[in-house]
């Protein structure tokens, strides 16, 4: 097993990565504790007979999937929920699933009772590497994650095994997070990211995720808010936004992401980001989607970042800020 303290400035949080450790013992769990489950219904169907053997588990509370399902209309609804099963203070809530149930469960721990403990088990690849590691919780509502809450979790725990049920395009959406982490803060796993294929079942899949997540803590413990220097992990972000819109349902998400992310870079660091993206058939739609970003933000009416984030060499990336 491996075992990380993830230190910040007021919260020591325990990480536990390992393969299987989510089994119907559940014995990272405190048996003196009462526990709710938050997770989709996706995830709910799947590992329904898992879940309901969480010892001293008071309820499993399901959502739609996706990100429809971070409003104010569902927060309340699951705040509803927890006052007609008398949840208490005392008690535990358990984040299952992707990042947009971690985002609704931390959003809901940090603002109920004035704050309750709760766990973070991530069961996609993305959420395992990215918003797991994230202090900060969003909600939706006339704009995307316009509603936020920074609230650390207790525990976060990491079963590699899970995302045996996630779909190649699912997986994909982990790699292109793996690969941008890569590219901004260490030229080794690039290197090893070009050179082979990572996948399910790869033997190095668990020895990934660690350094993934290393990358992710040492960018988000230097700037917990992510204000300032953590904003660097929005690498491609505005070029993401402008896909959603004029995509019509073409391209896969793992494909946005990986041509938002490709045309951040300079020549000689798309021709090296190509060679990884090749490996999973995210390089076929590229150069399809080679439009003009500019024109596309000011038609969309897509706000230009008061920030830009400088990829000077692979695993180097600074942040610097325009003046207003």
């Amino acid at each position: 097993m491996y075992n990380m303290n993830l230190k910040y400035k007021n919260k020591t949080i325990e990480l536990a990565l390992e393969n299987n450790i989510i089994n119907n013992k559940w014995t990272f769990l405190d048996p003196s504790k009462k526990y709710v489950v938050i997770t989709d219904t996706y995830v709910a169907s799947i590992y329904h007979d898992l879940l309901k053997n969480i010892p001293n588990g008071i309820a499993v509370l399901s959502i739609k999937p996706g990100e429809k399902s971070k409003t104010l209309n569902i927060y309340e609804k699951i705040i509803r929920n927890l006052i007609d099963i008398n949840f208490q203070k005392d008690d535990i809530l358990i984040a299952f699933g992707g990042g947009v149930v971690c985002d609704l469960t931390g959003f809901i721990a940090k603002t109920f009772l004035n704050g309750v403990n709760y766990i973070k088990i991530p069961t996609t690849f993305a959420s395992q590497i990215d918003s797991a590691i994230s202090c900060n919780s969003y909600l939706h509502l006339s704009e995307k994650n316009i509603l936020g809450v920074n609230y650390h979790p207790s525990k976060i725990i990491i079963d590699p095994n899970i995302l045996s049920t996630l779909s190649e395009d699912e997986f994909n959406i982990g790699i292109m997070q793996l690969i941008k982490l890569a590219i901004l803060k260490n030229n080794t796993l690039f290197k090893f990211l070009s050179e082979n294929k990572i996948t399910i079942d790869s033997p190095e899949l668990i020895e990934i995720i660690k350094t993934a997540i290393e990358i992710k803590y040492t960018i988000i413990q230097k700037d917990e808010q992510e204000n300032n220097y953590a904003k660097i992990l929005k690498l491609g972000e505005s070029k993401y936004k402008i896909l959603t819109k004029v995509s019509n349902n073409k391209l896969k998400e793992a494909e946005m992401l990986a041509i938002s992310l490709y045309y951040e870079l300079s020549e000689a660091q798309k021709e090296k980001t190509k060679k990884i993206l090749e490996l999973y058939n995210l390089d076929r739609k590229l150069f399809d989607w080679d439009i003009d970003f500019n024109k596309l933000e000011i038609k969309y009416n897509i706000q230009n970042d008061n920030f830009i984030v400088n990829i000077n060499k692979i695993g180097s990336a600074t942040i610097s800020f325009l003046k207003q």
